[in-house]
C-alpha cells in the first residue's frame, strides 16, 4: 500500500465515521415508517424515503422501492405505480454500466475505507422481478389490464436478465479469486467455522429454492391473466402454469391451476397429473367441498381446504346425486358366499351363478332431467402475508494474512439470523364453501438465496477494507503517536458495519385460491390472524374477479377488481373494496358490481380484529 500522509487519512477517517452513510439503520428507519402508513400517516415514509427518492443518490433505488410498496400496502395502487416506474428507470440506468466484480468493488475509496454502504444500492435479482410483478397487481387494481401484461412481461426478462447476469458474476469472481489475495482469502473466511456458524441458518432456507430470482408467483399471475381472456388467452396462459409448476410443484394454487388449464389444452397431462396427485386435485371434477386446513397434514397439500391424503370419508360434500347400495351375501375366505350354497358344485350344465353386484353403484342422479346452469364465475384470491425480514450484523475477528504477516481484522457482514414462521392462509367462506389459501411463493428462502449469492463478493470487500483500514490506522499510529493512533481505531471501529439495505415492504408470503362460485350475489367472508373482513361481490356468469388482500399483523387491506374480458356490460370493474367502512357513511345510489360491508368500525379505517 502507498504511503499516506497523516493530516490527509485522519481527517478522512473522521468524516466518514460521523456521515450519516454509517448512523443510518435502514431497517430501524422502515420500521418508523411502516407503522405510520397502516395508520393512514404517510409524514414518517415521506420524510424517510421521498427525498431520498426524488433525486440522484446511492439510496435512490431502495427509496423508490419501499414508497411503491409501503403506498400499495395501504391501497394507493396509482400511487404506487409511479414509484415503482421511477425504480424501472434507476434501475435501467445502472444496468446500463458493466457489471462490477467484487474485486474492483472493493477497490473503490469510499467501499475500503467505509463498507459497502458507500455503494450504490442496486437493487437484488428477486427484488427487481417482484417490483415487476407487484406493478403488475397494481395496474390489474385499476382496470388497466394491458398494462399489467406489459409488466409481467418485463418481470419474465428480467428472470431471463437477472440470470445472465448471475452467471457473470461468479465467472468474475473465480477469475478474481486466481488474481487477487484478497479474493482468495475471501473463500477461506467464508469455511471458517464461525463464520459458518453464523450462515448455518440462512443457509438452510436458501436450499429450499434453487435460485433468487426466479419467482411461481410471477408466473401464476400471468397465467392468471391470460386465462382469463378465455380461449385467446389459453396458450400462453398454458405456458406460464407450466412454469409456475416447475418452480412451486407442491404449491396446491399452482396445481389447480395447472389442471384447470391442462384441461382444456393438453388432455394428456391432464390425465398424467390427476393421476399423480388424485382425483382430489381437481376441483372441478368433484363436488364443492366444506373443509379446513389441517396443519399436521405431512404432504401439506390441500384444495377448498381438503387434505389430497385425506381419506375420503373425511371430506363433507353437498353434490346432487344420490348413491344406491345394495346388500351383498358375506363371502367365505375363497370368495364363495357362506353356507351349503358354497360348497355346491358347478359345470356346464350347472354354470356358477353371476358374481355379486357391487357394494357402492355408480351415482344416479337425485332428479332428472339434469337442468344446464349458467357458467360459473371464477374468483382468485392473492393474499400477501407478513413482510420480509430484516438482515442482521455480524461482527467477527479473524486473522487474516496480510502480505508475509498475519493480522486480526474485524470482519462484518449481514445475515438473516431469523427468518420468521410460516403465515397462516387465509380462510374464505361464502354460502357452502370454506376454503384456505394455500402458498404459491415464500419470499424467505428467495432474500437467504439472494443473500448467499452475494456473499463471497461482500466477503471480498469486507477483508480489502478491514486490511487497508488496519494499515492505515498503523501508518498513523507511527507518524502521529499513541494518541493518533487510538483515534484512527475509534473512527476505523466506527466505519466497520455490514450493508444492512434491503427491501422490506415486498410480502413475506403470496398465498392464492382459486374459487369457481355460481352466479350472483355473493357475501365473502375473509379472515386471518388478528383480522377479519367481508366483502360483497356480484358474482357474473363467465366473469372472472381477483381479490387482492395484504396483511401485516392486525392491518389488512382489501381490494377488488374484475379481470378479462367476460364480464357482464353492465358491470363496474375495479371497485375498491375497503376492509372497513364508518358506518355512518352514505350508500351510493345505486350499488356497484362490488360493494364494502362493514364486518368492523374504526374511524382509523384499519382493521383491527
Amino acid at each position: 500500500m502507498p504511503r499516506l500522509r497523516t493530516s490527509v487519512v485522519l481527517p478522512a477517517l473522521l468524516v466518514l465515521a460521523h456521515t450519516p452513510l454509517v448512523a443510518d439503520d435502514h431497517p430501524t428507519v422502515f420500521n418508523a415508517a411502516l407503522g405510520g402508513a397502516i395508520r393512514a400517516d404517510f409524514s414518517l415514509a415521506e420524510k424517510a424515503f421521498l427525498k431520498i427518492s426524488s433525486k440522484p443518490g446511492k439510496n435512490r433505488l431502495i427509496a423508490l422501492y419501499e414508497m411503491g410498496g409501503l403506498t400499495r400496502l395501504t391501497g394507493d395502487s396509482k400511487r404506487s405505480v409511479q414509484f415503482f416506474k421511477d425504480a424501472d428507470d434507476v434501475a435501467h440506468e445502472y444496468e446500463g454500466r458493466a457489471v462490477a466484480s467484487a474485486g474492483a468493488g472493493a477497490r473503490q475509496v469510499g467501499a475500503v475505507l467505509s463498507n459497502d454502504k458507500a455503494l450504490k444500492y442496486e437493487g437484488q435479482g428477486f427484488e427487481k422481478v417482484m417490483s415487476r410483478t407487484l406493478n403488475a397487481m397494481n395496474f390489474l387494481l385499476l382496470s388497466d389490464t394491458e398494462s399489467a401484461r406489459v409488466e409481467i412481461r418485463k418481470a419474465d426478462e428480467y428472470q431471463q436478465l437477472e440470470r445472465k447476469r448471475h452467471e457473470k458474476e461468479v465467472a468474475e469472481l473465480e477469475a478474481e479469486q486466481a488474481r487477487d489475495s484478497n479474493a482468495r482469502n475471501a473463500g477461506g473466511v467464508a469455511s471458517n467455522e464461525t463464520v459458518q456458524a453464523q450462515l448455518e441458518k440462512m443457509n438452510k432456507e436458501a436450499a429450499k429454492v434453487r435460485n433468487s430470482f426466479e419467482n411461481a408467483f410471477t408466473y401464476y399471475l400471468s397465467s392468471q391473466i391470460y386465462r382469463a381472456e378465455g380461449v385467446d388467452g389459453l396458450n400462453d396462459a398454458w405456458v406460464d402454469a407450466k412454469r409456475a409448476l416447475e418452480l412451486a410443484p407442491d404449491a396446491p394454487a399452482v396445481r389447480k391451476l395447472y389442471l384447470d388449464i391442462a384441461k382444456k389444452q393438453d388432455h394428456d397431462a391432464y390425465l398424467e397429473a390427476t393421476a399423480r396427485w388424485g382425483a382430489a386435485a381437481d376441483t372441478h371434477a368433484a363436488p364443492m367441498v366444506v373443509g379446513s386446513v389441517s396443519r399436521s397434514n405431512p404432504s401439506g397439500a390441500h384444495f377448498f381446504g381438503v387434505a389430497l391424503d385425506a381419506p375420503t370419508s373425511a371430506v363433507v360434500v353437498n353434490s346432487p346425486v344420490a348413491t344406491a347400495v345394495t346388500e351383498v351375501p358375506a363371502t367365505d375366505a375363497r370368495g364363495g358366499r357362506k353356507g351349503k350354497s358354497a360348497s355346491k358344485k358347478h359345470s356346464a350344465k350347472n354354470p356358477a351363478p353371476d358374481p355379486p353386484a357391487l357394494a357402492v353403484q355408480s351415482p344416479v342422479p337425485v332428479q332428472a332431467p339434469v337442468v344446464e346452469e349458467p357458467p360459473h364465475g371464477n374468483v382468485v384470491f392473492i393474499y400477501e402475508a407478513g413482510l420480509l425480514p430484516r438482515k442482521h450484523e455480524v461482527k467477527i475477528d479473524l486473522p487474516v494474512p496480510s502480505g508475509s504477516m498475519m493480522m486480526i481484522a474485524s470482519i462484518t457482514f449481514p445475515v438473516y439470523l431469523d427468518m420468521g414462521s410460516a403465515q397462516e392462509p387465509m380462510e374464505i367462506a361464502l354460502d357452502e364453501i370454506a376454503a384456505t389459501t394455500s402458498v404459491v411463493v415464500d419470499m424467505r428462502p428467495i432474500a437467504a438465496k439472494g443473500l448467499k449469492e452475494k456473499m463471497p463478493g461482500i466477503l471480498t470487500r469486507t477483508i480489502a477494507g478491514a486490511i487497508a483500514k488496519a494499515a492505515i490506522q498503523k501508518e498513523i499510529e507511527k507518524r502521529g503517536g499513541f494518541f493518533a493512533g487510538l483515534v484512527a481505531k475509534v473512527a476505523t471501529i466506527a466505519l466497520t458495519h455490514a450493508d444492512l439495505r434491503s427491501w422490506l415492504s415486498i410480502p413475506g408470503e403470496v398465498q392464492a385460491a382459486d374459487l369457481s362460485i355460481p352466479p350472483g350475489k355473493k357475501e365473502i367472508r375473509l379472515s386471518g390472524r388478528g383480522w377479519s373482513d367481508r366483502l360483497s361481490l356480484d358474482v357474473q356468469p363467465g366473469a372472472t374477479y381477483l381479490v387482492s388482500v395484504k396483511s401485516v399483523g392486525g392491518f389488512s387491506k382489501t381490494q377488488v377488481a374484475s379481470l378479462g374480458r367476460h364480464q357482464a356490460p353492465d358491470s363496474q370493474p375495479a371497485q375498491t373494496v375497503s376492509p372497513v367502512v364508518d358506518p355512518a357513511a352514505k350508500a351510493p345510489a345505486s350499488a356497484p358490481a362490488v360493494a364494502p360491508t362493514t364486518p368492523v368500525v374504526a374511524k382509523s379505517g384499519i382493521s383491527t380484529q
